[in-house]
């Protein structure tokens, strides 16, 4: 069976059974004719459209009184005269034969096994790929120096192998002695070879979609059949598709039987499984074996040398000379598949000394509040708001220090194997790579006519005069991705949902007597889900609870934690939604819960700030004194909350705003009587406010509350569940 049409001879079209593939696609038998490649003949072929493979059906095989054995390392067919005709290579559960030596058209068989019952290759190696497959070509490309080859005569040749020798004998064979990773093998364009009929038909059986194309008694070649058609393991191959990933099927993330949707594909396009490495090495020795962690790591350092990182000299005296070391991840896209893999190079920053290797290590980082009041200015203003990644972005600041390091392991030059290279620009985890990168990033940016702010100095601002364009009607952060994929990794994607995080009136303890469980598991949970609060205020609370029993976690403290996941499975998609047809005025609310705390009978202090009734900040946290009243408690809070409303006053500057008489809402006269704020207030920056305990929004952080409480608060505060 063939999906080539050009390679069968004396064609004859006859419409024949639906073909199922290895994914939800089928292809349709268009008719049937003759394949050979001059030795081998196969009859009776049938031509199924859209088919990418040639399949050989090895109980058709056994019908014809040919015999096939399998061990662990390969297989044979046998004629009825009991002479190999064929042999084929084993990878993983795929037995693959080669009927030549440099062919785009691979035969398939496979042996049944507890885990694999198709014999059609549903989780066959090439089910699916990352990238669309590139026609063939008439004339062959190649990849790797001519491998050795056993034939009747063969040489002498211009091209010597790769063991140095230029002519051969059928009685030798040697491996080549470059390490192969192409798990399944190439051979000839089945379409230049001169048609040879010498066999009779054989009828191929009817009834199941998934019958394979047979082979009756090939012709016979000579006494070493497995040097003359098995010899080339990884010859030629198609320039942008080869065959080289090794991986089992069961490293396939997702479905195998459904095809894979990326951003330049739909979901219905036949792709292959395993064409990227689906496990992420550690040890260097793993990916040399690999050639997709192969090219990631030819990239990375592709970069180098596009950013003229550094020079390879001789090691020089008395100088710290810096270990580097690689670094594997897999990039996923929104539906966890892999897209990519990316090898980092990283140094060994551990081995600097400060004072001796470096001087400064300080860079600014920008804070989550100044990048949610940055989207809701956007917002505001009807801006197209962008996001941009730098690709190694490291690589483009400028060392002031003398830095040496190691060749990168497993790429060490031979000519120079005891050289070292001298670093021009930094590197990843060198202790000055970030303030290196920011002053590049910050002088170029000022080059360009940006200010840099003056509160922020992760903030540059370039102002124009010319009319901005309305885009979107808002703008609108969402983490749903992360929460699919922190659910599967706690194993929590077929849990039960919850309408809330926590219950009320849950008040959580140390709980001394409760059964102990796994801290490592418990604070991976608590690292989730505190990543997650950067834009989902409404579990902010809960988890904050959470964590203050991370020290000695218990089942009561599990379940607590395991309740916010079924919310978020309820939940995967809430969203922080900034409208653009909203004003600009700055808000703020403060409130407290008194001894919440059952530890400490500590208070608890929530807060949240609105620009234009969007979400731009927002806090849950224990006070750090214990409050012997209400008030007392009450009044730690706005004294906290008009500090931030300070920052993001002095932050909107920049920005082209001036506010004054911000309000800030608290519930409690008591508290608002005795706040001693009375330089901003006489200035006229802040102004207390009262609010009824009903309106007031911050219930979301200090305490568990009802549902119908629970979605009144956060619809309140700018959140919508687009699943809704």
């Amino acid at each position: 069976m063939t999906g080539n049409k050009h390679v069968l001879i004396d064609f004859k079209e006859e419409a024949g059974p639906t073909v199922k593939f290895g994914g939800e696609g089928r292809g349709i038998t268009k008719g049937y004719g003759t394949l050979t490649n001059g030795k081998t003949t196969f009859k009776k072929v049938s031509y199924v459209e859209g088919l990418t493979h040639n399949l050989l059906s090895i109980s058709q095989l056994c019908d014809k009184d040919h015999k096939v054995s399998f061990s662990k390392k390969d297989c044979k067919v046998k004629n009825r005269h009991k002479k190999v005709i064929l042999r084929g290579q084993r990878f993983r559960d795929v037995y693959t034969i080669n009927i030549d030596t440099s062919t785009e058209y691979v035969c398939l068989m496979s042996r049944a096994s507890s885990d694999i019952n198709r014999l059609s290759h549903k989780p066959c190696e090439k089910g699916k790929q990352t990238r669309p497959c590139i026609k063939s070509k008439q004339v062959s490309t190649i990849f790797s120096p001519l491998q050795l080859l056993h034939m009747d005569l063969f040489g002498p040749v211009n091209t010597q192998s790769t063991g140095g020798s230029s002519s051969y004998i059928p009685d030798r064979f040697e491996e080549p002695n470059i390490p192969q990773d192409t798990p399944i093998h190439s051979a000839i364009p089945l379409n230049q070879v001169s048609p040879t009929i010498s066999q009779e038909d054989i009828s191929s059986t009817s009834g199941s979609a998934e019958v394979v194309q047979d082979l009756d008694n090939p012709l016979q070649l000579n006494d070493v059949p497995e040097a003359s058609i098995l010899s080339a393991a990884e010859s030629i191959q198609p320039p942008a598709l080869r065959w080289t990933k090794d991986h089992p099927i069961d490293q396939a993330l997702g479905d195998p039987s459904t095809g894979v949707k990326t951003r330049q594909q739909s979901g219905n396009h036949c792709l292959y499984v395993n064409f990227l490495s689906e496990h992420e090495p550690i040890k260097v020795d793993e990916t040399l074996a690999d050639p997709s962690w192969v090219s990631a790591m030819q990239e990375e350092l592709a970069e180098f040398e596009r950013n003229l990182v550094w020079t390879l000299v001789h090691k020089p005296s008395r100088k710290t000379i810096i270990g580097l070391k690689w670094v594997f991840r897999n990039k996923l896209d929104e539906h966890g598949i892999v897209i990519r893999n990316k090898a980092r190079l990283v140094a060994q920053g551990y081995r600097q000394e400060e004072g001796i290797d470096y001087d400064e290590t300080f860079a600014p980082v920008a804070r989550l509040e100044a990048i949610r009041l940055f989207l809701a200015y956007g917002a505001h203003m009807n801006f197209q708001v962008y996001q941009m990644d730098v690709k190694s972005a490291f690589l483009n600041g400028k060392l002031a220090e003398e830095v040496y390091v190691t060749q990168p392991p497993g790429f060490t030059d031979p000519k120079h194997p005891i050289h070292v290279y001298k670093k021009n620009k930094v590197l990843y985890s060198l202790m000055q790579a970030p303030r290196a990168w920011y002053e590049t990033l910050s002088t170029f940016l000022i080059d360009e006519g940006f200010t840099r702010g003056k509160i922020d100095s992760t903030l540059f601002v370039k102002s124009y005069k010319d009319h901005v364009k309305q885009s979107e009607k808002e703008i609108f952060i969402s983490q749903g991705k992360y929460v699919r994929d922190m659910l599967k990794k706690f194993d929590l994607t077929t849990c039960s949902e919850m309408k809330t995080p926590m219950a009320p009136p849950l008040k959580l303890d140390k709980d001394s007597n409760g059964k102990s469980i796994d801290v490592s598991t418990y604070r991976g949970m608590i690292g989730s889900l505190l990543y997650l609060t950067a834009s989902r205020p409404d579990i902010r609370y809960a988890t904050c609870l959470c964590t203050r029993y991370q020290a000695d976690p218990k089942e009561s403290h599990l379940k607590a934690v395991k309740r916010i996941f079924r919310y978020l499975k309820g939940t995967p998609n809430l969203i922080l939604w900034y409208p653009r047809d909203s004003g600009f005025d700055l808000t703020a609310f403060s409130d407290s819960d008194f001894a919440g705390c059952k530890l400490d009978r500590k208070s608890t202090t929530g807060g949240c700030h609105l620009l234009g009734g969007k979400l731009v900040s927002w806090t849950s946290k224990k006070q750090n004194s214990v409050s012997t009243s209400t008030a007392e408690a009450e009044y730690v809070a706005p004294g906290s909350c008009c500090a931030q409303v300070l920052w993001m006053r002095n932050q909107l500057l920049d920005y082209g705003f001036q506010l004054s008489k911000i309000p800030v809402y608290c519930d409690n006269t008591s508290a608002i009587a005795i706040t001693t704020i009375i330089d901003h207030v006489m200035n006229g920056d802040v102004e207390l406010h009262f609010i009824p305990t009903e309106y007031q929004l911050p219930d979301l952080f200090t305490k568990p509350v009802d549902e119908k409480r629970f979605n009144q608060l956060i619809s309140e505060l700018g959140m919508l569940n687009p699943d809704a």
